[in-house]
């Protein structure tokens, strides 16, 4: 592997897969190779990186800005979503980064919250401070605050 000094190369557009590692960002290229990039990152508490499902229902009954990401694919979110949300798949993040860094504060969520989690480290690693994960993802949401999504 390879360890560079900069930002997210260009070619992180045709990345399959990424994950958080220490100070590293690893990533896989659809033909398997691997690069790590260096970059400014701390690991974030739990309690600031993710928010909770009564947290997200009074921020949307207040009528807060922010942009809501469903990051599962989409056959997922054919099956249930959250209302108001914008599906970005996982393998799809990087290549939207530009799309997700605004002024608004970026909300994110999955099945049972594991990638959403990673999304938003991954976000913050790039400077998105505002992103978070729904902790739990829309399978608590559906168990806690709206019975009517179907659960898979």
């Amino acid at each position: 592997m390879l360890r560079k000094k900069s930002v997210i190369p260009s070619a992180a557009r045709n990345l399959s897969f990424f994950r958080l590692e220490e100070r590293f960002l690893t990533l896989q290229t659809p033909c398997g190779m691997t690069d790590e990039v260096k970059c400014k990152w701390r690991k974030p508490s739990m309690s600031e990186i993710e928010i909770s499902v009564a947290e997200l229902q009074r921020r949307r009954k207040a009528g807060e800005k922010f942009l809501l990401v469903d990051v599962r694919e989409q056959w997922e979110y054919d099956v249930c979503r959250i209302g108001g949300a914008k599906l970005i798949p996982m393998r799809t993040i990087p290549a939207n980064l530009q799309a997700l860094d605004g002024d608004e504060d970026v909300i994110c969520y999955c099945h049972h919250g594991q990638r959403s989690l990673d999304v938003a480290a991954w976000l913050r690693a790039q400077g998105v401070e505002s992103a978070q994960s729904l902790a739990g993802g829309i399978d608590r949401w559906s168990i806690e605050i709206d019975p009517s999504i179907p659960r898979y």
